[in-house]
């Protein structure tokens, strides 16, 4: 019996082989009803991506068989274009020729009117001189007559004034005249009666006559005194007119002196300079002194000879002394670059030196203080002592007051000591001073010290007026600064920000960074070169610190400026399309800017004009060269044969946009012809 606690498996090993053997059967099966569907899935993919190729070859082969039926169609209106271009090439060729022979005997007709008008406008132009001349002469009299005619016209103004005086005159006395009249015939009446009266009467009439006679005389002796007035006037202002002329005809004649003067002295110089020139040139040749003429030619070209070397002797002087100057301007660049090195080295050797020499001066000043004070405290602590010793020995008092006088001498000796001692640290202090300064600077000679102190005086001088200078340069630069950056504000102020970020505090805060960095860079440099740093720290960091920021503010402006011409590309962009847009909407054309045939990454100066009314299956539209002034066709044979009428029509006009319009109108009569 087995025990019942003990496994199934133990027991029957071969109950658990069975098992196993089932397990993997099962397993294997569907393994293989996996890997049967997956091939099922694969094959039914396989069949859906045939199909798809097969209706895509489908679709392919009808678009190739449309597109060859259209090829086919496109040559055979192309064989028929052939056939009708080439009759009409004969056409037209019979059409030149004609219009050869017509525009040869336009040609000769217009070369013959040519010729007529030539020569009817050389008359013109002589008689167009003529009446110039003519112009100028009257023009001349004109100014003549004016002077007269002013002086004439204040005369008759005058005369006209007397005339008017005499004419007021003249009613008065007739009226007067007349009321004599009346009053003699009323006296005639009544003196008819009387004889005595009437005697009287004659008498007076025999007087009155007389009077009249004298009053005629009196008048045309006025007459004639105003004739002599008016003349005398007129004689005035021709004299005050021919003392002006005579005023410039004595400038005239001082001009014409010095010009005479100067004309003596330039023929003077000229003489001179062609006796020289006669003088120079010398006859290498023995010609003929009788042949004046050829002498003289040959001379000339001689000395014409001679000049033209001359003058390139002095062009190549000239190549030459310019590279001289070049030279000694290389020269005195180096000077300066070897002074400025000097002064930047040196200069502050030199002022500490100085600062040294100073410092030790004011040392030895201060110890000759000390030295004199401690001389005088001595002599009087001597003085002092000697009187002691005599108050000593001239009283005798207690041992005790000895003693005290005694520790009171010992101390004042102790004194003396300590001052005497001091004294000789302070005199080997400053003979020590004194000894580093003769070490520093040796000076054989008094004279020679002083030659160098007068020349850095003069030195001194000579950059002190330099620093004034800059320093004057430096103010009108500052002004000039400060003016160009406040119209720098103002033109930001006016300009229109576009931009989404406040442009003024980044300016203001990149600014204030450059300036930092440049600050902290010359600090560095001047504690480099001033204060005398060790040459491992060969260049400052604040160099590289600034030279970054500088990039940062490179980069920025670069961006920005990207950013800007993007934004401005894009605008131009949409302005552009929206442009086309609106010329195809109301203009009925739409515009293509082809590219050129050399460089197709830039455009030609030909443009594509493709109408609205015309169907894409035409594919008819015109080209339009701007530079070659060319215009051509392409399309159907009815599209090209009405743009060929409408160019005979319009171009010929010079109404290009008639052309486009009237095309536009047939097109849309063709396509609605209701």
């Amino acid at each position: 019996m087995a025990d019942p606690t003990s496994s199934p498996f133990v027991e029957s090993p071969s109950f658990s082989n069975s098992l196993l053997k089932d397990y993997a059967t099962e397993t294997s099966k569907l393994d293989s009803k996996l890997y049967i569907s997956k091939l099922e899935y694969e094959i039914k993919s396989f069949k859906t991506e045939k199909e798809l190729w097969s209706r895509e070859k489908a679709a392919i082969i009808s678009k190739y068989e449309d597109t060859i039926k259209e090829k086919s169609k496109e040559i055979e209106e192309l064989k028929l274009n052939t056939d009708f271009l080439y009759k009409e090439n004969e056409s037209l060729g019979s059409k030149v020729n004609n219009s050869n022979d017509t525009s040869q005997a336009r040609m000769n007709e217009l070369n013959e009117k040519y010729k007529q008008l030539k020569s009817r406008n050389s008359k013109l132009e002589s008689d167009y001189r003529s009446l110039v001349d003519k112009n100028d002469r009257l023009i001349r009299k004109h100014k003549q007559v004016t002077a007269d005619w002013n002086t004439q016209i204040k005369v008759n103004d005058e005369l006209s004034n007397e005339l008017k005086v005499r004419d007021q005159t003249i009613q008065t006395l007739q009226a007067s005249n007349e009321q004599l009249v009346s009053e003699q015939e009323q006296y005639s009446i009544l003196f008819k009666n009387d004889e005595s009266v009437f005697k009287n009467n004659q008498i007076l009439m025999s007087k009155n006559t007389s009077l009249q006679k004298t009053n005629n005389q009196l008048q045309l002796k006025i007459d004639q005194l105003l004739q002599k007035q008016t003349s005398i006037e007129l004689l005035k202002q021709k004299n005050t007119s021919l003392l002006k002329v005579q005023d410039q005809y004595e400038d005239l004649k001082c001009k014409y002196q010095k010009l005479e003067v100067e004309k003596l002295e330039i023929e003077a110089k000229f003489n001179d300079y062609f006796r020289t020139l006669e003088t120079n040139i010398v006859d290498e040749d023995g010609y003929d002194p009788e042949e004046l003429d050829v002498t003289k030619s040959l001379k000339v070209q001689g000395f014409i000879d001679k000049f033209r070397n001359l003058q390139a002797q002095n062009l190549a002087l000239k190549e030459k002394y310019d590279s001289k100057t070049i030279e000694s301007n290389e020269l005195k660049q180096e000077l300066e670059d070897l002074s400025r090195s000097i002064e930047e080295e040196y200069l502050p050797l030199i002022q500490k030196g100085q600062a040294k020499n100073e410092a030790a001066s004011n040392q030895i000043a201060e110890l000759e203080r000390e030295k004199t004070l401690f001389t005088s405290e001595i002599k009087h602590l001597r003085k002092s002592l000697k009187d002691l010793e005599e108050i000593l020995n001239s009283r005798d008092e207690s041992k005790h007051q000895n003693k005290t006088m005694q520790q009171y001498i010992t101390n004042l000796e102790n004194l003396v000591d300590q001052y005497k001692r001091k004294l000789d640290e302070r005199t080997q202090m400053s003979s020590a001073a004194l000894s580093q300064i003769g070490e520093k600077r040796r000076r054989s000679d008094d004279k020679s010290f002083r030659q160098t102190a007068t020349e850095l005086e003069r030195q001194n001088v000579k950059l002190l007026s330099t620093v004034k200078n800059l320093e004057l340069l430096n103010a009108e630069l500052k002004q000039k600064v400060e003016s160009l950056e406040v119209i720098h504000q103002k033109q930001e102020s006016v300009k229109i920000l576009e931009l989404k970020n406040n442009l003024l505090s980044k300016d203001q805060f990149v600014k204030r960074a450059t300036l930092d960095a440049l600050r902290a860079e010359n600090e560095a440099l001047i504690e480099k070169y001033v204060n005398n740093r060790s040459d491992s720290d060969l260049i400052p960091k604040a160099l590289f610190a600034r030279q970054e920021d500088d990039k940062v503010a490179l980069q920025a402006q670069v961006d920005a400026l990207t950013k800007r011409i993007n934004r401005l590309r894009d605008v131009f962009t949409q302005k552009s399309r929206d442009i086309l847009v609106t010329i195809s909407r109301y203009f009925g054309y739409s515009i293509e800017f082809l590219p050129s045939t050399i460089r197709p990454d830039e455009l030609s100066s030909r443009l594509k004009l493709s109408s609205k009314l015309v169907p894409r299956e035409k594919n008819s539209y015109l080209i339009l060269d701007i530079d070659n002034k060319t215009l051509k066709a392409f399309g159907d044979y009815e599209f090209k044969s009405l743009c060929e009428e409408l160019a005979n029509e319009w171009v010929s006009k010079n109404q290009f946009p008639c052309m486009l319009s009237a095309l536009n109108l047939k097109l849309y009569q063709a396509t609605n012809p209701t």
